[in-house]
């Protein structure tokens, strides 16, 4: 609140004249559109302006080795205790691997039928719900967990030796099968929504990689048991978070 008690209709203005000078920007239109709307645009002074000479990083390209795990853990006053695990993945959304990471993240955490999901909170009763998210940009994969504190050490030790399986070359094909269709399902969803179309035409600009939906598709299929077991290898925990009450 303090921040926003600075701005003020100057630096406001003085933000705004740096951000059409400075960023680039693209115009998207989808749907029933009259021929000329973008003429409607004209009247910005940056429309035309040429931008090609300012690159933007738009992903973590340094890499980062892991030497010593990380532990923190907060107390607060809440009945469930919250477990986040924060891995290396080597891996960003500008990456070839990308697609193999997105079908490992899946199969580890990312569906209901997914071995984190089996494992830690089917078979052993340790988690009231767990699953997995890739941070596209920061080569960076979390784990979230919902768990009674007491059970913190066996719920960690059970997700890391998922992980470690994994990196031997234990893959389930029957899984790897049922994510790899559970992602291309997503894709073919998109073309039927403008929101869904619009954000990936957006994503695929920012990262210069303008793959037809179609085409990525057939890569996320393509995917084999060897491309997870290389990506896997490529993932270290970095971090271990517990907020519980005692």
């Amino acid at each position: 609140s303090e921040e926003l008690e600075k701005i003020t209709p100057e630096s406001l203005y003085s933000f705004y004249k740096e951000l059409i000078s400075n960023c680039k920007f693209y115009i998207y239109a989808i749907g029933d559109l009259d021929n000329n709307i973008f003429d409607k645009f004209n009247r910005f002074s940056f429309i035309g302006k040429d931008y090609d000479g300012i690159n933007y990083e738009i992903a973590q390209r340094e890499y980062i080795k892991v030497d010593k795990i990380k532990e923190r853990k907060e107390i607060q006053n809440i009945n469930q205790s919250k477990l986040v695990l924060g891995f290396r993945t080597n891996t960003t959304h500008i990456d070839e691997k990308y697609n193999a990471l997105q079908v490992f993240n899946v199969m580890f955490g990312g569906i209901f039928t997914s071995d984190l999901f089996l494992n830690v909170r089917e078979k052993n009763g340790l988690a009231y719900d767990i699953s997995s998210q890739i941070v596209d940009d920061s080569k960076v994969l979390l784990v979230y967990a919902g768990i009674d504190s007491e059970n913190y050490k066996k719920t960690v030790d059970i997700i890391l030796d998922i992980l470690k399986n994994y990196k031997k070359g234990n893959i389930d094909e029957e899984l790897l099968e049922t994510a790899k269709i559970n992602i291309i399902s997503e894709y073919e969803e998109i073309e039927d929504y403008a929101g869904e179309s619009l954000m990936l035409l957006i994503k695929q600009d920012v990262i210069s990689k303008n793959l037809s939906i179609s085409e990525t598709i057939n890569d996320i299929a393509s995917i084999t048991k060897e491309d997870i077991i290389d990506v896997a290898n490529e993932i270290d925990i970095d971090t271990i978070y517990l907020l519980s009450n005692k």
